[in-house]
């Protein structure tokens, strides 16, 4: 059966076994020697444990040394016992005899077979660990028994029974020898005489003969599979897990932590990408452009304009009832006196609230005056017409000494006119005058002013009575210092709707609305927008100054520049204007909680936010348009969030808008100037996920300049706001379409927190792969000799590979049952946070990173479970099996 020619040991320069020669057949074979002599050297080279030797070795006449599969070889002919018993303690008795087997009626019953055998009297089911130290010898004997190989290797297996269990357990080898080869070593070379039917004795590196009784039968290879049951791996995993239930938790979390990083640097990024897509994308109109002025300044140059272009313009517009002129001059700082007089006949009674102002804002007769006494004759450019208050009647009577009455003030004018000086000084200049003007008619009013017929009387009074120089360059510096800057403008009755057709036609020009009837007319480099061009153009724009609707356009987004609110009771607002007067902080950029919207800088990449729109970028849901400034149309949202009411019960009720104008730092505390007006809601929006204003494109710098008497010039239009625009203007515009850079900016950003979110989570999942090999390593020391056993007894490679994969893998899939729990919990809070709801929530997008984390955790096992696997196999068996 196993036949060795000429073999010799060596451990580098050291001979263990020199030249030895043997024929080994079937029967119980001793063999016996001193320690260290190269006894169990002798059986590994046997058993293909050992193959660096010199010589041949042959198993029925084959040749060890050309099998390819020793493993398996070594499983379907070579069967072991050790002096102590090496056993899987947390399995059954019946799986560490069957391990390599499925459990059925048949199996079972061999075991039985082998355990009465062997004379073993326990349960199939119970736990080795429980067997007595000679059971589990007994125990160890019927294992390698089960498979009926044709050879037995017993090292030492009686050393440690007493004298009766080793005169059984030599009978029983005796018995089992007439089948197969059984080699038995052992130092008491009595009971081998007894019992074997050859000895041997190694000494000197030599092997001798002390007994020959052998048979010539041989035996034959028998065909078995050498890979353990799956159903053995899992209990063995399972069992060992569970003996180890506080460092399994801990190795179990270790990977789940991992697991859950991974898992949330996911839920992170998407979630914030979502948030922000649904934030500020959201807010931003993709199809919006904005057009502006390459060149953004301040004006360099401005002009009054000729009155003859003012008179072709009047020509054209019959909104436009006079044009007149004006002096835009700081009379008080150019005149140190600058006041009128009522000359009497001894004395004279001063009227300082007349003054040159009074002549350059005199008003024009309308024709719907009542004039005292009536004008029967021209007015020349010689008198003035007095509008007098009670006072100033009373006033006029008393140094008159006529009765303080209407009647007698106008009987006295009848016969004589009132005369009145005016008196400019400035000691400066050398300059001295006085302009005698008689007052022949009054009226009654709420002012001391003047009024005359002629529209151009302050001009004669100016430049032809004091002789003053006038220029129409508005800016500029001029040599005289008493030179008066002269404009002219037009008187209208609703500046407002005027201006907006002004500019729409007259590029070149620029209309300052001064009130709600008068409009200055200049010429000058300015930063506005071609309307005419515009409307030419373009379709759906609305126009905005950054002073009153601010847009940031490297984002595209848009809203009112101050803080503003939207309230439905004016005590709130006055409440509001009150508690937020005064403040340590600078308001803007703080939040409120109330029954109301607000909006404005502080929440300019919100949703949530207040913006405007114009009327035909939305339809309108119920109600119509708004005809005035006093009027408004709101989205639904509005409607919604301030009353909650049927639509129609919304109309025409009440809204106020509450904006901050300026804001002072006084002392350490902000010091908030607010202005509010009210508006009727005329119409209202499909609009209900946003909060908007609607108006026509020049609505906001009117609504501002009517409502809050903000200066025109301060919010003219300096851009636009445009949807689907694919025309290209001209040169000097500038087309801003930042969504694209937006969405790229924003996505780098995600990129820069998705890759640190995955360092971190790169991190704490090298911390569990580090955590769950340490757990593993602490497997493979605990079962180092079971798994040598199984190699020694020749179990396929592939199957330790398959254990420690399964075990890497029970692992990962608790962790992976735990981190889906956490993530789940984690996914929701996320959700909520960043939404306050949970209706963005997507199962699909969950699985998606319950399979990402779940290949993860697959990969990591197959990581972890190869190289621990590879730590065992790499080794000898019998050196592993030696080790203490």
């Amino acid at each position: 059966m196993i036949e060795l020619k000429n073999v010799t040991k060596r451990y580098k320069d050291l001979v263990v076994l020199d030249n030895i020669t043997l024929s080994l057949k079937s029967g119980l074979i001793g063999l016996c020697g001193k320690s260290g002599t190269g006894k169990s050297t002798l059986l590994n080279i046997i058993s293909l444990l050992d193959e660096e030797y010199e010589g041949e070795v042959y198993y029925n006449s084959i040749n060890l040394k050309n099998i390819k599969n020793k493993e398996k070889f070594r499983y379907q002919n070579f069967s072991y016992v050790f002096q102590t018993p090496i056993l899987f303690n947390l399995l059954t008795v019946f799986d560490n005899i069957c391990f390599s087997l499925s459990r059925n009626y048949e199996n079972e019953k061999k075991v039985k077979k082998m355990l009465s055998l062997v004379n073993l009297k326990v349960s199939l089911d119970q736990i080795v660990n429980t067997l007595s130290g000679g059971e589990k010898q007994r125990l160890s004997l019927a294992r390698a028994l089960f498979n009926e190989q044709p050879v037995l290797i017993c090292d030492e297996l009686t050393s440690p029974l007493d004298h009766s269990s080793k005169e059984e357990i030599m009978a029983l080898l005796k018995k089992i020898s007439k089948d197969k080869l059984v080699i038995c070593v052992s130092h008491e070379e009595e009971i081998l005489t007894k019992y074997a039917d050859s000895i041997y004795s190694i000494e000197d590196k030599k092997i001798k003969l002390i007994k020959q009784k052998q048979t010539n039968k041989e035996c034959k290879i028998k065909k078995i599979n050498n890979f353990l049951n799956f159903k053995v791996m899992f209990s063995f995993v399972k069992s060992n897990l569970k003996a180890k239930k506080i460092r399994s938790m801990i190795s179990y979390l270790a990977v789940s932590l991992g697991l859950t990083c991974l898992g949330i640097t996911f839920l992170i990024t998407s979630n914030v990408s979502k948030s922000i897509e649904t934030s500020l994308l959201s807010s931003i109109n993709q199809n919006q452009k904005i057009i502006k002025l390459k060149q953004e300044e301040t004006f360099k140059e401005k002009y009054a304009c000729e009155e003859s272009v003012l008179l072709d313009i009047k020509n054209e517009f019959s909104e436009i009832k006079n044009i007149r002129t004006y002096y835009l001059s700081n009379f008080e700082n150019m005149f140190l006196d600058n006041y009128f007089t009522l000359q009497l006949d001894t004395y004279s009674v001063p009227f300082s609230e007349l003054s040159l102002n009074s002549i350059n804002d005199y008003k024009l007769l309308n024709g719907e005056e009542v004039v005292y006494p009536k004008i029967t004759k021209p007015i020349t450019d010689e008198e003035m017409i007095l509008s007098l208050r009670e006072k100033d009647l009373k006033r006029i009577c008393q140094n008159l000494n006529i009765n303080n009455s209407l009647s007698s003030l106008t009987h006295y004018l009848e016969n004589r006119p009132l005369n009145f000086i005016l008196h400019v000084n400035n000691p400066n200049w050398s300059y001295q005058d006085q302009v005698y003007l008689d007052v022949n008619h009054f009226i009654m009013g709420d002012n001391l002013s003047i009024y005359q017929l002629n529209n151009k009387w302050n001009e004669y009074i100016f430049e032809e009575r004091m002789f003053l120089k006038t220029s129409f360059d508005l800016i500029g510096g001029d040599n005289l210092p008493w030179t008066l800057k002269k404009i002219y403008c037009f008187e209208t009755e609703n500046g407002l709707n005027l201006i907006n057709k002004l500019y729409e036609k007259y590029d070149s020009l620029y209309f300052e609305f001064i009130d709600k009837n008068k409009i200055y007319v200049t010429k000058q480099n300015s930063d506005h927008l071609s309307f005419s061009y515009l409307n030419e153009n373009l379709k759906n724009y609305f126009l905005a100054n950054n002073n009153i609707y601010f847009t940031y356009d490297k984002l595209l987004v848009s809203s009112f520049a101050n803080l503003t609110f939207l309230l439905k009771n004016e005590n709130e607002v006055i409440s509001l204007i009150d508690e937020l007067t005064f403040s340590e902080n600078n308001i803007n950029y703080l939040t409120f909680d109330g029954d109301f919207v607000y909006g404005g800088i502080s929440k300019l990449l919100s949703e949530n936010n207040i913006f405007f729109d114009i009327y035909e970028n939305i339809d309108i849901l119920y109600g119509r348009k708004s005809i005035s400034y006093q009027e408004i149309v709101i989205s639904n949202k509005i409607a919604q969030t301030l009353f909650n009411k049927p639509l129609e019960e919304i109309i025409n009720q009440t809204i106020y808008f509450l904006t901050i104008k300026d804001t002072f730092l006084n002392k350490q505390m902000y010091q908030n100037y607010f202005v509010y007006c009210p508006l009727k809601i005329v119409g209202i929006t499909n609009q209900e996920d946003k909060f908007f204003l609607y108006g026509d494109k020049m609505w906001l710098s009117n609504f501002y300049v009517d409502n809050f008497s903000y200066n025109y010039e301060s919010v003219l239009p300096t851009y636009c706001l445009v949807n689907n625009f694919n025309n290209q203007l001209i040169d000097d515009y500038l087309i801003l379409n930042p969504n694209q850079d937006i969405i790229n900016d924003l996505y780098l950003l995600l990129d820069y927190i998705q890759k640190g979110l995955i360092i971190l989570s790169s991190m704490a999942i090298i911390s569990s792969i580090l955590m769950n090999i340490i757990t593993i390593y602490l497997f493979i020391l605990e079962n180092r000799k079971q798994m040598g056993l199984l190699l020694t007894l020749g179990i396929d490679k592939t199957s330790i590979i398959k254990l420690y994969l399964l075990f890497s893998f029970f692992i990962g899939f608790k962790a992976l049952m735990y981190s889906i729990v956490s993530l789940f919990i984690s996914s929701l809070l996320i959700e909520y946070q960043l939404f306050k709801t949970l209706k963005y929530f997507s199962f699909l997008s969950f699985f998606k990173m319950i399979f990402a984390i779940g290949l993860t955790s697959f990969m990591l096992a197959i990581i972890i479970g190869l190289i621990s696997s590879f730590n065992v196999i790499k080794n000898n068996s019998l050196k592993i099996l030696k080790e203490k």
